[in-house]
């Protein structure tokens, strides 16, 4: 049987790879339009895969953590501060990308290197938090239980609110 944390910690890689492919852009031997449409095309992928991602663990995983350990814990602020820079960075590059006439490259690298920091610092402080405090503390059962409750909350966010399913990994 697959771990619990198996989607998760595939999820966090998706986006490390994902954010790296964001500044390899940056080195290709492009038209800027050319490399624009690129960038374009990897945030449509990116904006909803990490969306989900971020709901999963804001809506299932940080309500579990909480029961155990307190919702005052200095670990939450941390975690949410963490996800708002991850959503603010996404934002940042879209609104970048808005006037192909007006695409300032180096704010776009700039952004793009933001980004990965901010997935870096997320895969460094949650994976020992969330799955390992969850997954040395919960019971088979309850774990089995907050599986099932990611992947109905992924299932409708694909089915009821028409996201995108991710794009096989790269």
């Amino acid at each position: 049987m697959k771990p619990w944390d198996g989607a998760l910690r595939g999820e966090h890689e998706t986006l490390r790879r994902r954010a790296g492919m964001l500044n390899s852009l940056f080195r290709l031997d492009a038209a800027p339009e050319d490399r624009r449409v690129v960038f374009l095309w990897m945030l449509r992928q990116l904006v909803p895969e990490t969306e989900l991602h971020l709901r999963k663990e804001e809506t299932i995983l940080f309500p579990a953590l909480e029961r155990l350990v307190g919702k005052e814990h200095h670990a939450f602020t941390l975690l949410r501060e963490n996800h708002r820079r991850l959503r603010s960075d996404l934002r940042q590059l879209a609104e970048l990308l808005q006037d192909p006439e007006r695409t300032e490259w180096e704010a776009l690298r700039e952004g793009a290197r933001d980004f990965s920091e901010a997935v870096d610092r997320h895969d460094r402080e949650q994976p020992h938090l969330l799955f390992e405090v969850l997954g040395y503390t919960l019971k088979h059962s309850e774990l089995l239980a907050l599986t099932r409750e990611l992947e109905a909350l992924a299932r409708r966010a694909y089915e009821e609110e028409g996201w995108p399913r991710p794009a096989a990994p790269v």
